[in-house]
C-alpha cells in the first residue's frame, strides 16, 4: 500500500535551503540561542504582519493558549466558552488555568462554533470566549465580539490552523483581546520544531504574557509570580522569519490547484458538504462533511483519547470532542444543544507547504477512493471497475479458500461414505476447536495492541514475541497430552481404536493453527495484505493439489484425507512462513506485562468467539456420544452445504446493506430498522432461493446415502440466513454495548444448545441435532436484536 505523508517538508527545506543555511549561521555564530535579538525581530516582523502592537514567542501553541488565558485574567472558578470540535489543547489549555471548558455547538456549514448559541450559555462564572478559527476558516467574529463586549467578557482566538486567514479585512488573532498561534511543522506557517505566539494590541496583556513564558519575571532572576518556561527558540524564529515572506504566497497558491479546484473535482458527490470558498480562508485543511457518516469498522475500535476533528482512512475512528473532554477534562460541560454532527464524518486532506510549487494531491485522492468505495457503495458499484486493491485480494483468496473447503468435503462425503465422512468430520472438528480454544483471542488483541504502539517499534516486537511464545508453548504442552487425549477421545466417542491416530493427528493440526493463525494476524498488524493473500493461496493451492493425491490413492482412508487437505498444508504453511518470522520475534522473549494486556484485551472476545464458533462442532461430538459416527457423517454433510450459503449469504448482504454502523441519531436508527422490516420479505425470497438450489444440488451430488443430510442443511441454513439478517441489526450497537454482552450470549446460547442436543439426538438423531442448533443459534440473535434495538432507541 503506497503512503502519502501528511506533511513533508523535504520539497520545502530544498527550495529556501540558502536562506535557511544562512539563518541557522546566523544563528549559531551569535551564541544566543534562546529569546534574543532574533526572536525580537521575529516577533516585530509577525506584529507588523498582523497589524498588531505586540507579538510574543513562546514555546508551543499550547503554551500561547495557556499563557495567553492567565495574561487575561482566566483561572479557577472561571468559565470559558469554547467548541467541541477541534484539537484537545484548545480544552486542555482553559483546564490548566484551573477554568472550566463550556461547549456550546458548531455551525455545520463552517465547523465553526456558533455565535447563536453562545449567550444561552453564559452565567456569572463565564470569564471568556475562546472561538477556533479551524481548518483556516474564520469564525463569524462580529457577533462573537458583540456578545462579549455586552457582557464584559474577554476574547481569546485559537488561530493555530489560521495564520494570515482574515476576517473582513483584518488578520485573525487581532480582533479579540489576544491571539493565540501555533507554528507546529504542519501549520500554515510551520518551524521545524515546536512553537507558538500570542498577538496582543494590550500593554497589560502583552507585559503579563512576557513574565509569564520566562518563569515570572521581568528580569532575570527576579521572579514576581509563577509562571511557565517557555521561551521561543532562537533558531526556530530564525528558521520562521525566512518562512514568513513566503506565507501570503502559499495561502493564495495552495497545491493541487487551490480550493477551487479540489471544489470542482468534488461536484459530481452531491452528497458531499464543501468548505466555503470564504474570502479569508486560508486552508489549512480541505475538509469535506459526508453527512451519512463513514465506516468506522476498519481496524477495529480505535482507543478513546485521539480528540482529531478529521482522519484519513485507516487512521483510529475519532470520538466527537465533547465526549472526549467530559471524560479527560473533569467539570466541562455542554452550554447548550448539541450534536450537529460526528467528527465521524468528516474527511480531509492536510496542507503542505509548498515552496516549490510541489503538489500534494494524494491525500486529497485517497480521500475521494475512500468515499466513493464506501459511502457511494449503496448507489453504484462502479468500485468494481477499479484496480483490485490489496484487501480485496485477500478476501477473493479466501472465498476460494472457503469454497476448496466445501469441494475438499463434499469429495470426502461421497468417497468415505457417512460412517467415514463422520470419523473425518470428527477428526476436523477437533482439530478446528483446539485451533479455536488455543488462540484464546491473542490474534485480534495482537492486531489492536500493535496499532496502539505504532510509535514503539520495540514493544510491538515484544508483543510479537510474546504472542508467537506462549502459542508455542501452548504447542508443546499440546504435544505432550496428545495421545491420551486421542485415546480419551476415541474412547468417548465411540470410534474403532485405530480411530486414535486420527484424533492424535487432528491434535497435532489444531496446534498448527495456532501458529497459521498468528502469520495471518502478523501480516494483518503489518498491512501485508499482498503477502497474507499469497499465503492464503499457497495454502489453498496445497489443499487442491492433494486432493486428487486422496482421491486416487486413498480414497476410504480418513486419515489421509486429513493428512494430505488439512495438516500438511497447515505445516508447509508454519515452516515456510511463522518459522523465519518467528526466530526474528522470539528473541524478544515472553514480556508478563505484554501477556497481561493481551489477556485484557482478549478474554471478551475469546469467550465470545470460541462459544460462537465452537457450536457447530461441539454438537457433532454430542451426536457421536448420543446417536453415531455414522449420524455425525449425515449431519457433517448438511452442515457443509449449509456453511457454502451462509458464506454466500454474507457476501451478498456485504454487497447489497448499508454500513450500519453509521448511523447515529434515534430518527436515522428508527428509519434503518424500519427499512430492514419492509425489505424481510425480499431478502426471505433470496434466501429461500439459494438454500432451495444448494439443497437440489446436495440431493444430486451426495447420493442417496445422504437423503437424510438434507433436512438437517434446510432447517440450519434456513435459520443461519434469518441470522445473518437479524445480524444488520445487532451490528448497530455492538460499538456502543459492553463486549461481556455479546460474550455471555454466545456463552448462554451453547449452554442452550448442549442441552437441547442431549435430549434431541438420541430420538431425532442428525435431525435433532440440526434442531437443537438452530434454535439455539436463532433463539440468541432474536434475544440479541430486541435488546439491542431497545437499547439503541433508549439511549438515543
Amino acid at each position: 500500500m503506497k503512503r502519502i505523508p501528511v506533511y513533508d517538508p523535504l520539497p520545502e527545506v530544498e527550495a529556501l535551503w540558502p536562506e535557511l543555511e544562512e539563518a541557522f549561521r546566523r544563528v549559531m555564530h551569535s551564541g544566543q540561542y534562546i529569546l534574543g535579538p532574533e526572536v525580537e525581530a521575529f516577533e516585530q516582523e509577525v506584529a507588523a504582519y498582523l497589524g498588531v502592537k505586540y507579538a510574543i514567542g513562546v514555546n508551543s501553541g499550547t503554551d500561547a493558549l495557556v499563557i495567553a488565558l492567565r495574561a487575561l485574567g482566566v483561572g479557577p472558578g472561571d468559565e470559558v466558552i469554547t467548541t467541541p470540535f477541534t484539537f484537545f489543547a484548545t480544552a486542555e489549555a482553559i483546564s490548566a488555568v484551573g477554568a472550566t471548558p463550556v461547549f456550546v455547538d458548531i455551525d455545520p456549514k463552517t465547523f465553526n462554533i456558533n455565535p447563536d448559541l453562545i449567550a444561552p450559555a453564559i452565567t456569572p462564572r463565564t470569564k471568556a470566549i475562546l472561538p477556533v478559527h479551524l481548518y483556516g476558516l474564520p469564525a463569524d467574529m462580529d457577533p462573537i465580539l458583540e456578545i462579549a463586549r455586552s457582557h464584559g467578557l474577554k476574547v481569546l482566538e485559537d488561530c493555530a490552523q489560521a495564520f494570515g486567514a482574515t476576517y473582513k479585512g483584518r488578520k485573525v488573532g487581532t480582533l479579540g483581546d489576544a491571539g493565540a498561534f501555533s507554528f507546529f511543522p504542519t501549520k500554515n506557517l510551520g518551524g521545524y520544531g515546536d512553537g507558538g505566539l500570542i498577538a496582543t494590541n494590550s500593554d497589560e496583556v502583552a507585559e503579563m504574557a512576557r513574565m509569564l513564558r520566562a518563569h515570572g519575571s521581568r528580569r532575570k532572576y527576579h521572579n514576581e509570580m509563577v509562571g511557565y518556561n517557555s521561551r521561543l527558540d532562537a533558531l526556530q524564529a530564525a528558521f520562521l522569519r525566512v518562512k514568513l515572506k513566503h506565507v501570503d504566497a502559499w495561502n493564495a497558491a495552495p497545491p493541487g490547484g487551490g480550493p477551487p479546484a479540489t471544489t470542482n473535482s468534488f461536484r459530481e458527490c452531491p452528497r458531499l458538504v464543501l468548505p466555503p470558498l470564504t474570502e479569508g480562508h486560508v486552508f489549512h485543511q480541505y475538509t469535506v462533511r459526508i453527512p451519512e457518516g463513514r465506516d468506522r469498522g476498519g481496524g477495529g475500535a480505535g482507543e478513546p483519547g485521539n480528540w482529531h476533528h478529521g482522519v484519513l482512512p485507516g487512521a483510529p475512528p475519532p470520538a466527537s470532542g465533547l465526549r472526549l473532554s467530559r471524560r479527560y477534562l473533569p467539570g466541562s460541560r455542554a452550554g447548550g444543544p448539541g450534536g450537529a454532527f460526528s467528527a465521524d464524518d468528516s474527511i480531509h486532506r492536510r496542507r503542505t507547504d509548498q515552496a516549490c510549487g510541489k503538489k500534494s494531491n494524494g491525500v486529497l485522492d485517497v480521500s475521494m477512493s475512500f468515499y466513493e468505495k464506501l459511502v457511494f457503495l449503496r448507489k453504484d458499484f462502479g468500485f468494481l471497475k477499479k484496480s483490485a486493491t490489496p484487501v480485496l485480494w485477500v478476501s477473493t483468496a479466501t472465498a476460494v479458500n472457503n469454497l476448496l473447503a466445501f469441494v475438499v468435503n463434499v469429495v470426502a462425503a461421497r468417497m468415505l461414505g457417512a460412517e467415514g465422512y463422520g470419523v473425518f468430520s470428527l477428526a476436523f472438528s477437533t482439530a478446528t476447536l483446539v485451533g479455536l480454544f488455543g488462540d484464546l483471542g491473542f490474534n485480534l488483541s495482537m492486531i489492536r495492541l500493535f496499532n496502539k504502539y505504532q510509535a514503539e517499534p520495540e514493544k510491538q516486537s515484544i508483543l510479537l514475541g510474546t504472542t508467537l511464545g506462549v502459542k508455542g508453548l501452548l504447542f508443546l504442552l499440546l504435544a505432550v497430552l496428545c495421545l491420551p487425549l486421542s485415546s480419551l477421545l476415541s474412547s468417548r466417542l465411540g470410534t474403532d481404536s485405530a480411530d486414535t491416530r486420527l484424533i492424535a493427528i487432528a491434535l497435532i493440526t489444531g496446534g498448527f493453527l495456532f501458529f497459521w493463525t498468528y502469520l495471518h494476524s502478523y501480516f494483518q498488524a503489518y498491512r501485508s495484505f499482498r503477502q497474507l493473500t499469497i499465503y492464503i493461496f499457497v495454502y489453498a493451492g496445497l489443499r487442491l493439489a492433494g486432493l486428487p493425491v486422496a482421491y486416487i490413492f486413498f480414497p476410504q482412508n480418513p486419515v489421509a484425507w486429513l493428512v494430505i487437505t488439512y495438516t500438511a498444508p497447515v505445516l508447509v504453511l508454519t515452516l515456510i512462513g511463522v518459522v523465519p518470522r518467528g526466530y526474528k520475534v522470539i528473541q524478544s522473549g515472553i514480556k508478563l506485562d505484554i501477556l497481561e494486556e493481551l489477556i485484557k484485551y482478549s478474554k471478551w472476545v475469546a469467550l465470545s468467539g470460541i462459544a460462537y464458533t465452537s457450536m457447530p462442532y461441539v454438537v457433532r461430538f454430542i451426536l457421536a456420544t448420543r446417536a453415531s459416527v455414522e449420524e455425525v457423517g449425515i449431519f457433517s454433510a448438511g452442515m457443509t452445504f449449509t456453511v457454502a450459503f451462509s458464506t454466500l449469504n454474507t457476501a451478498v448482504r456485504a454487497v447489497l446493506f448499508p454500513q450500519v454502523t453509521a448511523l447515529e441519531g434515534r430518527e436515522s436508527i428508527e428509519r434503518y430498522l424500519g427499512w430492514l422490516v419492509r425489505i424481510a420479505p425480499y431478502y426471505a425470497g433470496v434466501a429461500a432461493l439459494g438454500i432451495i438450489s444448494l439443497g437440489g444440488l446436495q440431493w444430486i451430488v451426495l447420493g442417496e446415502e445422504y437423503r437424510r443430510a438434507l433436512p438437517v442443511f434446510f432447517v440450519t441454513a434456513s435459520a443461519l440466513g434469518t441470522v445473518v439478517f437479524l445480524g444488520l441489526g445487532t451490528m448497530l450497537l455492538h460499538t456502543m454495548m459492553r463486549p461481556q454482552v455479546d460474550a455471555w450470549v454466545n456463552v448462554l446460547r451453547l449452554g442452550v444448545m448442549i442441552v437441547l442436543a442431549f435430549v434431541l439426538a438420541s430420538s431425532f438423531q442428525a435431525s435433532g441435532a440440526a434442531v437443537a442448533y438452530a434454535v439455539s443459534v436463532l433463539g440468541g440473535e432474536v434475544w440479541m436484536f430486541r435488546y439491542v434495538k431497545k437499547r439503541v432507541l433508549v439511549s438515543s
